[in-house]
């Protein structure tokens, strides 16, 4: 590529949200170059080869795909369906926690069937968990009423006197937290708030998560879990294929060291090897940002960094996660797990209010208690497609701080890597011991593993915080104090989770249109 090569649209970093605006942008006829700095396209949505066993990064499960999913004309409009098959899953989660009982509380998809299931286990509570399904559904529904109207200037004048009653839920509950209304409806009862919220992990690290932000996405995940056969890494590559396919290049092994600035806009960038050489030069008129704001700031030359920095500089990080990776020589399921996907809460935990302290337990090396965590089980799925040669891949993860590893020397953030592993996967062999002769291969990531992956700000794994003040129309949006430059990652508005950065992708490229 020469130095000054020219396109319609650069994309920096190559994760679902700036996959997602460059691909609609080739959609649209331009020409975009993307360039990620590891050998990979995709972030977080990637696998990676491992012992015979296609490894899942992140992936879980993906929301929605009904006829009400914000993101299924996105997929649409880029082939996703035509391209890519999806397994479904066969059922929300699984709650394990001794207030629950010897069984695990089974949550089923669909809301009709999720509200019946909470109300056979909990009869006492059947009239809150009632006012609970219905008040999610009524923020859901108002959602999907202003982007029904989202640019019908005509709607809105007529309709402005009458626009309160109809979206009272949403302004009613706008700044609440799902913490407050979870204790307004259940008081002290720790075992129906828990089983309601047991996959709050991948939302938040406690109890003050904007109670829309949570609606929009449960509700989504009630209407239909979905896997993307092969592993997220096709759609990465499915979107990375569009961009080509509209004449454009996705490089990585390039890292972005320097934002050009002209006449006050963007301008283009300086884009280097891994080693910091053969350094080449790209311009466009616009570019979308797939990193965090602070780390495309330091790409900027001054004074522009400093006025790019203050927008966000006082935001709030999401949490970071760690992970671990285990194969085995036969399926899970033959071995006693029965779900897809299950949250373990251990037996010290009360309940959700003792997440932080479950989080913070990795800032020591282990003494007994070990946190709550995730387990997915692939297996229980119709070909998800990443066993190889008989091998089958189960994922346990739960929440982590980048402060619990980053002051460690080499040789300690081994030993105390090791050890977690070695107790978490304890504890988990002690719930299901048939998986132990069979386990063949374990490895763990951390915080300080997310922070070098994807290159976030304290291995934030969404953005910034899902906080009532950072939610919604208060997150940060697409436009950036520097003209031409876009947002388009979980940073931006909506933000969080895999449906949040394809969302933002595509209000990025709108909002460059």
């Amino acid at each position: 590529m020469s130095d000054a090569e020219r396109f319609d649209a650069i994309v920096i970093g190559s994760g679902l949200g700036g996959l997602t605006a460059g691909a609609l942008a080739a959609k649209a006829g331009r020409r975009v170059l993307v360039l990620e700095r590891h050998t990979l396209l995709g972030g977080a949505a990637t696998v990676f080869p491992r012992k015979d066993l296609l490894v899942e990064v992140a992936l879980h499960a993906l929301d929605g795909l009904d006829p009400q999913d914000f993101k299924r004309g996105i997929f649409k409009e880029l082939g996703v369906f035509d391209a890519l098959k999806f397994s479904r899953l066969p059922e929300l989660y699984a709650a394990h926690h001794p207030s629950l009982g010897a069984t695990p509380m089974v949550v089923p998809e669909g809301v009709d069937e999720a509200r019946a299931a909470f109300s056979l286990r909990f009869p006492t509570h059947q009239a809150a968990i009632a006012r609970w399904f219905d008040l999610l559904e009524a923020i859901r529904d108002r959602v999907l009423f202003l982007d029904a109207h989202r640019d019908d200037r005509l709607f809105w004048a007529l309709n402005a006197p009458r626009l309160p009653f109809k979206l009272w839920p949403l302004i009613r509950y706008g700044k609440a937290t799902v913490g407050e209304v979870l204790n307004r409806l259940f008081g002290r009862d720790e075992a129906v708030k828990l089983a309601l919220v047991a996959n709050l992990q991948y939302y938040a690290d406690k109890l003050d998560l904007s109670l829309p932000f949570f609606a929009l996405a449960q509700t989504s995940f009630y209407r239909g879990g979905h896997y993307i056969r092969g592993g997220s890494q096709a759609l990465s590559s499915h979107l990375a294929a569009v961009i080509r396919e509209g004449g454009g290049l996705t490089l990585t092994g390039r890292e972005v060291t320097d934002i050009l600035v002209e006449e006050g806009r963007f301008a283009g960038v300086i884009h280097r090897d891994k080693r910091g050489k053969k350094a080449a030069e790209a311009r466009a008129p616009l570019c979308f940002g797939n990193a965090a704001p602070t780390v495309l700031g330091e790409m900027l030359p001054e004074p522009t960094r400093q006025a790019f920095q203050r927008r966000y500089g006082a935001m709030k990080l999401s949490s970071s996660v760690w992970a671990i990776y285990l194969g085995l020589t036969r399926s899970p399921v033959e071995l006693g797990v029965a779900h897809y996907s299950s949250f373990i809460f251990p037996d010290w935990m009360r309940g959700l209010e003792d997440i932080p302290t479950a989080k913070g337990l990795l800032a020591s090396a282990p003494s007994g208690r070990v946190p709550n965590y995730a387990m997915v089980n692939y297996e229980r799925l119709k070909k998800p497609g990443l066993a190889r040669k008989g091998r089958s891949l189960m994922v346990l993860g739960g929440l982590d701080a980048l402060a619990h590893w980053e002051d460690l020397e080499p040789e300690a953030y081994k030993a105390k890597k090791a050890a977690w592993q070695a107790a978490i996967i304890a504890d988990l062999l002690q719930r299901f011991p048939r998986l132990e002769p069979h386990l063949v291969y374990q490895e763990m990531a951390t915080a300080k593993t997310v922070k070098r992956y994807l290159n976030t700000p304290g291995g934030a794994i969404s953005g910034f915080d899902q906080i009532p003040s950072q939610a919604g129309g208060r997150r940060a949006g697409a436009r950036t104090p520097l003209p031409g430059l876009y947002l388009a990652s979980a940073f931006a508005q909506p933000g969080g989770g895999f449906t949040g950065a394809i969302l933002a992708g595509q209000n990025a490229f709108r909002a460059a249109k």
